[in-house]
């Protein structure tokens, strides 16, 4: 399963290596035809991964709950011989729950690497010059806001979108937020800015959130919400909720301790099957 998901990343690198090399050639013509091609192929090749990824996710996880499930049964078992004095009951009681113990770890780690593997993948996506210019950025948001935890571009790993980064996310009095663009991008929503308001509406199929700079409230669909964290100016990019926008638009959002990482799936965890228009969104 491992050797599968590396197998991919390797076609995936090789081939946007290829396709850039190849639309990069000077004097071809037609060189938005040309970018257009790359772009659907490499929407194809992140489609591939993200199903490959998905599935083997799914395994894992059904196999860390089962060794869970036995673990905490042949804990409740042996706890409960040992109460009532039986040696020999709570000695082979012992041995299983180790070996449950090994297997629940095992998948643990099987699906830290698997996450470990899908964050190279989203790396490759980005240029060494864009790397470094959010290098630059994290130094200024470190600078203006000295207690934001900042995160790393392949920390926000989706099932059905791919963001690319030119400021990186940030954790503040433990609530994420995320640069507004990335989030209508990956998620091929529309998005308007009000510069006499300070208002950023983002609108996805039926749904329009408004938000206001430095408020804490958001209208949506015309219905006053608040939440705990506010929309705000940080390195010359507006940041929002991540957690409110998203769940906002039916998608759940859960954190992995093991790996730092923010994972978002549709509610239904649906096969991805469809490459819908607009920038690298894949669902």
């Amino acid at each position: 399963m491992k050797n599968k998901v590396f197998i991919l990343f390797l076609s995936f690198t090789l081939i946007l290596s290829s396709i850039f090399m190849v639309y990069a050639e000077p004097g071809k013509g037609k060189g938005q035809e040309k970018g257009n091609k790359s772009n659907t192929i490499y929407k194809s090749i992140s489609l591939e991964i993200k199903k490959e990824y998905n599935k083997n996710k799914a395994q894992i996880e059904a196999q860390k709950d089962e060794a869970e499930a036995l673990k905490n049964d042949l804990e409740a078992k042996y706890e409960a011989a040992v109460a009532a004095g039986n040696t020999e009951l709570d000695a082979t009681l012992s041995e299983q729950l180790q070996s449950a113990r090994e297997q629940f770890n095992d998948s643990k780690m099987q699906l830290k690497n698997l996450i470990q593997e899908r964050k190279q993948i989203i790396k490759e996506n980005y240029t060494e010059e864009e790397l470094e210019a959010i290098e630059t950025a994290k130094e200024h948001i470190r600078t203006s806001n000295p207690h934001a935890a900042i995160l790393d571009v392949d920390s926000i790993i989706s099932n059905s979108a791919d963001f690319k980064f030119d400021t990186p996310p940030v954790i503040k009095a433990g609530r994420t937020i995320i640069p507004v663009r990335a989030i209508t991008k990956g998620f091929g929503a529309e998005l308007d800015w009000d510069p006499e308001t300070r208002e950023v509406t983002i609108t996805k199929g039926d749904i329009t959130i408004v938000l206001t700079i430095d408020s804490n409230t958001a209208l949506v669909n015309g219905t006053e919400i608040s939440f705990d964290s506010k929309t705000e100016i940080m390195n010359s990019r507006t940041y929002v909720p991540l957690r409110f926008i998203l769940e906002t638009f039916g998608l759940k959002v859960n954190w992995d301790d093991d790996t730092d990482t923010i994972e978002i799936e549709e509610p239904d965890d649906e096969d991805l099957d469809e490459v819908r228009t607009g920038s690298a969104i894949v669902i």
